[in-house]
């Protein structure tokens, strides 16, 4: 049997981010026909190791060996566009190329594109379904599938299993390689957890065990009595041989047992995750309604009108979903209602009392030049120890707040961008895909932190789990038009099958009654005079196709 020909090899590498070893390779090649998943908390080096890989950065030490030619689709950069001749047919990308003003969701179609389009053997991925809608994901997954050989970063859960034979864990700078799919990984990992765990437990039982018998034993040396001035001499010696005999004894033993103290092997005691769950508990709104649009039009150049006649409000309290394709004008109407954009038409207000808080998608409210810290503490209502904690809680320690915004990485700027939110006493959020770049165990703690949120709140997002969980009403954006819906995205989901399972309802009592008649025309055919059976065995035909007709819906 022949092996897979190697694509590309690393030996011996290492990388730093100031005094910090970020990555520390060994050994590790792809091959083709791989398709491997690579995940790991934000900040741990998943995408400074695909940049490595394409040769966008350098390693300290080590080599980085390319066999042949590879594309990449990067996490922050915009679409590289500078082919004149890349026609961008995939992905319904060409178009959207010339377009201005793309939005998250079809940035990221043209960058998928534009590394489609290379027609590489191998191709890296950093987040790709990134801001894309339900049906955007689905597609891309599918082009993916295609590839021959894929190295893949992403918290999709969904999209990993889908692609992902192999997984590649960055894990306080090593990787580590656990075979299968995503779901295949996490039963190893907590396998893995459990079995630390175990022998956590074991060791510290032994340990402690054995302390306390040692201690006991100490205790008990110190109570050897002392031959009373009153005895005689020969009483007193053999007292003293006594009590020597019996010292010596507990002596023994308090040192087998500090003995196998200092032999046991040492186990390191499995880390706790973090929990990042924060409370916000703004100034309450006293307004019944935080926010209303009446007849809200605006539009791109050319007069397509992107939103038209918009009317609705945000109860006070409310958390609300914006619900729309990509393209179909959400993150626009997010900026017009903070004030960013002008409406061409219609109106919209703000409670007095509202105390706006703004998460873009692209990162906008962030200063590259500034560090974690001074962004965190840029516009915060609460104290600097506060900020701090804030920011000890969203996984920033000790010096790491003084870390430049320009080498985090995306999960790492959404964490900043949140705690901006998080200490800035917004009573009103607008969030624009808070949880794009976020690890899995940052996207759930986030979710518990918007479930305790007493302000109200607008977000959008493409992650249906997040949604289901967050927003109890919805704002269907469709063709320009914008529609509420009391309830949230499972309600909402539920409607939508309701007429769906009426007529599938319908169509099985239908055919049951077809099938029933083609029984009953069978044996009228069997009984017939021969002048009439000609029209029966028509009508017989006649259901037949009937019948498959509704079998084939």
């Amino acid at each position: 049997m022949t092996e897979n020909k190697i694509l590309l090899s690393i030996r011996g590498l290492t990388y730093f981010v100031g005094e910090r070893r970020l990555l520390d390779i060994p050994q590790l090649h792809i091959t083709e026909t791989d398709h491997i998943g690579i995940v790991g908390e934000n900040g741990c080096g998943k995408s400074t190791l695909l940049d490595l890989m394409a040769g966008v950065r350098q390693p300290e030490s080590g080599s980085i060996k390319r066999y042949c030619p590879l594309a990449y689709c990067r996490q922050l950069a915009a679409a590289d566009l500078s082919a004149a001749d890349v026609p961008l047919a995939a992905l319904g990308a060409g178009v959207l190329a010339k377009q201005p003003g793309r939005s998250g969701g079809e940035e990221t179609r043209v960058k998928l594109a534009a590394a489609l389009e290379e027609q590489a053997p191998l191709l890296l991925c950093d987040e790709p379904t990134a801001n894309l809608d339900e049906s955007g994901q689905k597609e891309i997954c599918q082009r993916l599938a295609e590839v021959e050989t894929l190295v893949l970063v992403s918290h999709d859960r969904a999209l990993l299993n889908a692609l992902c034979r192999t997984i590649w864990e960055v894990r306080g700078g090593e990787l580590h390689i656990y075979p299968g799919d995503y779901d295949c990984y996490r039963r190893q990992k907590d396998l893995e957890a459990e079995t630390a765990r175990q022998k956590w437990t074991a060791y510290s039982e032994e340990r402690a065990r054995l302390q306390a018998t040692a201690s006991q034993a100490s205790h008990q040396a110190g109570k050897v009595k002392k031959a009373p001035s009153r005895m005689g001499n020969s009483e007193a010696r053999l007292h003293r041989r006594e009590a020597t005999q019996k010292s010596a004894k507990i002596a023994r033993r308090k040192k087998v047992l500090e003995s196998r103290l200092a032999r046991m092997e040492e186990v390191e005691k499995p880390r706790e995750d973090d929990s990042i769950a924060l409370h916000i508990d703004p100034e309450p709104l006293r307004a019944r309604t935080a926010l209303s649009a009446s007849g809200l039009t605006a539009g791109y150049t050319a007069g397509r009108a992107i939103i038209s006649d918009a009317t609705f409000t945000l109860p006070t309290g409310s958390k609300t979903a914006l619900i729309g394709a990509n393209g179909a004008g959400k993150t626009t109407l997010l900026r017009i209602l903070a004030g960013e954009l002008s409406p061409t038409g219609g109106s919209y207000r703000l409670s007095p009392q509202a105390r706006l808080g703004f998460l873009r998608q692209g990162f906008e409210q962030l200063d590259e030049r500034r560090t974690i810290l001074e962004n965190a503490l840029d516009g915060a209502c609460q104290s600097p120890t506060l900020v701090r904690t804030v920011l000890g809680r969203l996984f920033f320690r000790r010096e790491e707040v003084n870390k430049p915004l320009g080498v985090l990485s995306g999960g790492e700027r959404m964490k900043v961008a949140l705690c901006k939110l998080l200490v800035g006493g917004c009573n009103l959020l607008f969030l624009d895909e808070p949880t794009n770049y976020l690890d899995l165990p940052a996207v759930e703690a986030l979710q518990g932190l918007l479930q305790s949120y007493t302000g109200t709140l607008l977000l959008v997002s493409h992650d249906e789990a997040f949604l289901d969980a967050v927003a109890d009403r919805l704002l269907l954006m469709d063709s320009g038009e914008v529609r509420a819906f009391a309830g949230g995205l499972r309600d909402w989901h539920r409607q939508r099958e309701l007429p769906l399972k009426k007529a599938a309802r319908d169509a099985t009592l239908q055919r049951t009654v077809l099938e029933m008649r083609l029984s009953q025309l069978a044996v009228e055919i069997s009984a017939a005079p021969a002048p009439e059976k000609e029209a029966l065995e028509q009508a017989y035909q006649n259901t037949v196709a009937e019948l498959r007709r509704l079998r084939e819906l």
